[in-house]
């Protein structure tokens, strides 16, 4: 199944886990740290992610909080799936 990159509408106080809250957008995200989740690349469930989201990108989500910087940070260089913003 396709990703695509989905914008997050749920505002700081949101649940980010929850694929309702995000939006389709046509582009990569430019914001690149911070405290929000800014987008995450999904599996394409046309206007939201797929539902569930997937195990691994939820820890993705939770680890982004916690670091502050787009996730996965490892192996070095992998694609990111997680973009956060101030």
């Amino acid at each position: 199944m396709p990703r695509t990159w989905y914008a997050y509408l749920g505002g700081p106080l949101g649940d980010a886990r929850l694929p309702a809250n995000y939006g389709l957008t046509d582009r990569k995200p430019a914001c690149n740290g911070g405290r929000t989740i800014c987008a995450i690349y999904a599996f394409n469930g046309d206007i939201s992610p797929t539902t569930p989201l997937s195990v691994n990108l939820l820890l993705y989500i939770a680890n982004s909080r916690v670091s502050g910087v787009a996730e996965p940070q490892f192996p070095p260089g992998a694609k990111k799936y997680v973009y956060l913003i101030d």
